[in-house]
Order: C-alpha cells, then sequence, then structure tokens
C-alpha cells in the first residue's frame, strides 16, 4: 500500500520509514515520499498500519498543507495523534477526518496515551491533554516559581514517560522511579539505590512495561544486572545477572 501511495504521489525514490512504535496489536510506521525533483528530503508524509501476520491494514496521508511533521506521534484505540510544526493533530478513525487540539507542544520529546487522555513529555515539563474536551493540564513544568510539587523540581530534559497499567504513567527522570496517578493526582518517586554489594552502580539503559520500568545496571566489577521497578510499595528485584567475561593480554 506504501508503494501504491507512492507511485500515485509521483515520487522519485523508495519510501522512508522512520518512527515505529505498537499499540493495540499493531505496528505504527511513520513513512516519508520525496515527490520534488530537486530535493532528497520527504515532503509527504502517512502513516501506516501493520498487523504483524496479515501486512499493512490502513494508511492515512497526513495533510499536506499542514508543512511538515515532527519524528513523534501516538496512537489511541480511536485516534492518532501527530506533531506537526509545534501543533497537537489528531486524526479520528471513525470519522476519517484530521483536526487540531490547542496544546502547547514547543520542545516535546515523546506523547503516551494512558486511560483516557495524552500525556506529552516537554523539555520543562509534562501535560495531559483529554482529546474529546479538548482540555490541558500541566502536571509538571520545571519553570514554575514557586514549585506546585516536589516533581516540577526533579524533571531535567529527556525524561522518559511509558504508559502503566490502570491508566497510571511512570517516569524515568535520570535514575528515579516516578509514578503519577490521575484519579488521585498523586507522584509516588523511587530511587535507585546509589550502592550496593558490588560498590557504585552504573546505570547502562532503562526499559519499561505495563507494570514498572526496568534498569540495566553495572558495577565496578565484572557484573550486569537487570533490576525491576514494580507499580507497587515492594522493594526493586534483581531479575538477571551477567558476570562479563575478561581477557588477560597476552
Amino acid at each position: 500500500m506504501a508503494l501504491e501511495f507512492s507511485r500515485t504521489l509521483g515520487v522519485r525514490h523508495d519510501p522512508s520509514f522512520s518512527t515505529t512504535i505498537f499499540r493495540n496489536g499493531q505496528l505504527w510506521v511513520q513513512v516519508g515520499y520525496v515527490t520534488h525533483p530537486d530535493t532528497f528530503i520527504s515532503d509527504h508524509f502517512s502513516y501506516l498500519s501493520v498487523d504483524p501476520e496479515k501486512g499493512v491494514l490502513m494508511e492515512i496521508p497526513f495533510p499536506t498543507e499542514r508543512g511538515g511533521v515532527g519524528s513523534i506521534f501516538e496512537v489511541s484505540p480511536n485516534a492518532l495523534f501527530v506533531e506537526a510544526g509545534g501543533h497537537l493533530l489528531r486524526y479520528r478513525f471513525s470519522e476519517k477526518a484530521w483536526d487540531e487540539i490547542p496544546a502547547p507542544l514547543e520542545g516535546a520529546s515523546q506523547m503516551v496515551w494512558s486511560g483516557d487522555r495524552l500525556f506529552i513529555s516537554r523539555q520543562d515539563g509534562l501535560i495531559a491533554v483529554q482529546p474529546d474536551s479538548k482540555t490541558v493540564q500541566v502536571l509538571v513544568s520545571s519553570r514554575r516559581r514557586p514549585p506546585v510539587n516536589d516533581i516540577d523540581s526533579q524533571w531535567p530534559s529527556g525524561t522518559l514517560i511509558y504508559p502503566l497499567s490502570g491508566g497510571k504513567l511512570g517516569a524515568l527522570p535520570g535514575d528515579k522511579c516516578l509514578t503519577f496517578d490521575p484519579a488521585t493526582q498523586a507522584w509516588k518517586t523511587r530511587s535507585l539505590p546509589s550502592r550496593g554489594t558490588n560498590s557504585s552502580y552504573a546505570i547502562r539503559g532503562g526499559y519499561t512495561s505495563l507494570t514498572g520500568a526496568q534498569w540495566l545496571i553495572g558495577g565496578v566489577y565484572t557484573r550486569q544486572y537487570f533490576v525491576g521497578f514494580w507499580n507497587d510499595d515492594g522493594p526493586f528485584q534483581s531479575l538477571l545477572m551477567q558476570k562479563v567475561r575478561t581477557y588477560s593480554p597476552l
């Protein structure tokens, strides 16, 4: 289908596939097409819904009059959300139509759908958008003086957010694991221990799931650990340990 759309536009290059996410049992892919004969920059975009077994199910062209799109998008059970030029656009599957939701997307780095709202991580904080009412709530802002909550001062640029079960939201700013509950508007903060049985920890990478966050960490010795933070009050757990093989010089 993507190649058919490409031929319809008169594209002289193969489609360029970029951001890919997995939502509701399907892969969603952002595709760019080059239509101008004197450039290699994509000037038409679309979004593919791909079933891992059946192939492409749907292709949604982005309206060219709205200009270029950003690299972030999200999918709910009812709609596709796209960032374009600092604006939030929505494609509703039932109406097969685009509309705009007023929301401050400057500095946006990630979108996550959880529960009944769209969470958007920005360089300076976090906002929540309820698409049906088109209301926007500022949950975190590092620019607020004085801070409204403890999280305002704990939100660095590039904070990773992820959906949790029950409509909650998780966030990973640095070496902390945060959980936000929209029902109570409360935050829970958990910190990765700075020291352990293997001396100082060094964080190698963070991973997420609907039940919590997982960290790959290492020590000053030749061991790496995969630890989990769960969405409850229990302690973090060591899931796997790998001893890194070292070699002596000849």
